[in-house]
């Protein structure tokens, strides 16, 4: 573990990040899992008017180890505005 870099998210890494997803996921998605594409991600993410917060883990031969994505939520509550993350 001493040799994965963790590190905010640079543009480019979501190839990356949907691959090791994908392959993770989808061994042990079972019958109904669907891959996700670059389209969800970009919408869940970067297009995201609320933010984005992204973490990734990455090995030395630039494999996305692991990533931590929260999807930001803005919401109205009795003390005010304020954004969520959804893990």
């Amino acid at each position: 573990m001493d040799s994965l870099v963790v590190r905010p998210y640079e543009p480019g890494d979501e190839h990356a990040i949907l691959r090791s997803f994908n392959l993770v996921f989808g061994e042990m998605g079972g019958e109904g899992y669907v891959d996700r594409d670059l389209a969800a991600w970009r919408w869940a993410y970067l297009d995201n008017p609320a933010g984005m917060r992204v973490h990734v883990a990455v090995a030395p031969d630039g494999t996305i180890a692991g990533h931590y994505a929260a999807l930001p939520v803005r919401a109205v509550t009795s003390v005010g505005p304020t954004v969520f993350a959804q893990i």
